[in-house]
């Protein structure tokens, strides 16, 4: 009994950080559709009316970086990042769990130094007053802090991630899964 309410305490963090990656991935995706529309605005201004704009490449460039650090954890949860299926695809879930938790290890170590150079990327900025060298000027704080934000996410997901796969080692099937349980 006690340990099925560590299980569901597991799992009740696991959603959790489900919900938290899925809102972020959610608002990246509203990011991007606001990218769309400043670059079509861009294009039509460009070339039909010949007066390009002097602000769009720099936004577009800020909402590409808030979309792909935001979106890290989400892409992850869905289970959309790339890696070489041959193989891996033909294991059993156990073999998978297994392989999942011997590599991830090199995830969280590189997710850790990101957190961790991205967050004094970050400060430095912020206590240099660093602004981007074009006319808008914009503090850079912003766009560093996307780096260990994007990175925290990203781990978290990992984290959840890899107590799944112990829960279906542990459990001797696969019955903690993502895309299973909320879709």
């Amino acid at each position: 009994m006690v340990a099925t309410e560590k299980y569901q305490k597991i799992t009740a963090l696991c959603a959790f950080i489900d919900s938290v990656n899925l809102w972020a991935g959610k608002l990246s995706s509203y990011v991007i559709g606001v990218v769309v529309l400043m670059m079509s605005y861009e294009v039509v201004s460009r070339y039909v009316f010949n007066a390009p704009t002097i602000w769009s490449g720099e936004l577009c460039q800020y909402g590409l970086c808030f979309a792909t650090m935001l979106g890290g954890g989400y892409t992850l949860m869905m289970d959309k990042h790339i890696r070489v299926d041959i193989i891996y695809r033909s294991f059993n879930f156990k073999k998978r769990a297994v392989v999942d938790l011997i590599t991830w290890w090199v995830a969280v170590a590189f997710l850790l130094v990101l957190i961790w150079k991205g967050g004094e990327l970050t400060i430095d900025a912020y206590v240099g007053d660093e602004k981007s060298m074009t006319f808008m000027e914009v503090p850079m704080f912003y766009s560093l802090s996307l780096i260990p934000i994007g990175a925290v996410l990203l781990l978290l997901q990992v984290m959840a991630r890899l107590a799944r796969n112990v829960l279906n080692l542990i459990m001797n099937e696969e019955k903690f899964n993502f895309l299973d349980s909320h879709f």
